[in-house]
């Protein structure tokens, strides 16, 4: 049983570290590993079977190793998030020695458009 949780531990550490794609891709591998039918919980969730003695230490590698997971989750969560803002910093520079834009100053007043068109006529 511990080799399979350590196992499991060192298997999801290495998909963790290798994800090069977006949140949605780490969101995915922890729900695979973390989430309510991820396979330490379905560790967990079998502890019942098992006998006195072994729960508390079984129980205790499980608990570190999804402290660990969720830690590797966590840094690998700000490194995406990091990433992905400098991409969008970059994408959004924005020039500033293009000329603005220009603004109309409002309208002539009727009343003043009409004398300007009687005076012509």
């Amino acid at each position: 049983m511990e080799s399979k949780i350590e196992q499991l531990r060192q298997e999801a550490a290495k998909a963790i570290k290798d994800v090069a794609g977006t949140l949605n891709d780490l969101n995915d591998i922890r729900v695979k590993y973390l989430g309510k039918k991820g396979e330490l919980t379905s560790i967990l969730r079998g502890m019942g079977q098992l006998s006195a003695e072994d729960r508390p230490r079984i129980g205790q590698i499980v608990n570190e190793a999804r402290q660990q997971l969720e830690q590797l989750i966590a840094e690998k969560n700000q490194e995406l998030k990091a990433k992905e803002m400098a991409k969008r910093l970059a994408s959004e520079r924005i020039d500033v020695t293009l000329p603005g834009r220009q603004t109309s100053h409002g309208h002539i007043h009727p009343l003043t458009l009409t004398l300007m068109e009687i005076k012509d006529i």
